[in-house]
């Protein structure tokens, strides 16, 4: 999309250095580290003061650095698309932190034959 659209920026939010070390999958593996190639920003999101977890060392996994990733993408947006089927875990809590802001969220339902809903948090 880049030849067609010149000023998109790719930023990548990885919730820490290291996220990927215990993957095995080969597949995987060679696409996140093609995404990171391609990506006009890095951004390891436990390296900023904002999003970092109490007494957890930066680069160390811990599962709340991912919620800090969602919430540091939301934060830097303005307008946020999420494709979630409604059920509990990380989306389901990154689509409630957006619900929670004053973001526009286009929500794309697979469920529903990928219907398309749009909530402005304007009017949350």
């Amino acid at each position: 999309m880049k030849s067609e659209y010149p000023n998109i920026k790719n930023i990548v939010s990885v919730p820490f250095k290291n996220q990927a070390c215990k993957w095995t999958d080969k597949e995987t593996l060679h696409w996140y580290n093609k995404m990171l190639q391609i990506a006009d920003e890095v951004v390891y999101v436990d390296e900023l003061p904002n999003y970092q977890v109490d007494r957890v060392s930066i680069g160390e996994y811990h599962i709340a650095k991912m919620q800090k990733r969602n919430e540091h993408m939301v934060d830097e947006s303005r307008i946020m698309v999420a494709c979630w089927d409604g059920s509990k875990g990380g989306t389901g809590n990154c689509v409630n932190y957006i619900t929670k802001s004053s973001k526009t969220l286009y929500h794309i339902n697979p469920k529903y034959d990928y219907r398309l809903e749009v909530r402005y948090g304007m009017f949350h």
